[in-house]
């Protein structure tokens, strides 16, 4: 089972190992023949966390200066700018909000690197059973075998070569 992180990585949750999504790793290349191999089911998605309502007036309230200089002009001027800006805020994220994490879905691009590893091994063994059959000192059990591989390539493989 592998877990994806909202970053660029993967982590391999029965030997905690945490892999970079990079063409180059071999561990990336395992995790795109388990999926192409045992299914997009084999993926969880990233965590998606949802901050709660403290959080989220903590991130937009102005700082503690410009509330101290609404106030004073408040004063000044007999109005409630310092007032209306903190209820739009309050109102706007509701102690209602209370947060917490969900799991997100699994991007496509996992499944289409699935489906490219999969192409690309019935390329690589119809080209090779290809040269099996060219080759004189072939033995007919091993031309079966690759005239087999043949027959069983999907379409869209052997046109791909034309």
């Amino acid at each position: 089972m592998y877990k994806l992180t909202p970053r660029t990585s993967i982590i391999k949750i029965e030997e905690s190992l945490i892999i970079p999504i990079s063409e180059g790793n071999r561990h990336y290349q395992q995790f795109i023949q388990d999926v192409a191999e045992q299914g997009i089911e084999i993926v969880e998605g990233p965590d998606i966390i949802e901050p709660d309502y403290a959080t989220l007036r903590q991130q937009e309230y102005p700082t503690i200066q410009e509330q101290e200089d609404m106030k004073y002009w408040d004063e000044i001027n007999g109005t409630t700018v310092w007032r209306d800006t903190i209820t739009a805020i309050k109102d706007k994220y509701p102690k209602t909000i209370t947060g917490g994490t969900t799991i997100g879905e699994v991007p496509d691009w996992v499944q289409e690197a699935a489906d490219n590893w999969t192409f690309n091994k019935h390329l690589r063994e119809y080209v090779a059973a290809i040269e099996i059959l060219e080759d004189e000192n072939t033995t007919e059990e091993e031309k079966t075998l690759a005239q087999s591989v043949i027959d069983s390539t999907p379409q869209e493989v052997i046109e791909s070569l034309n």
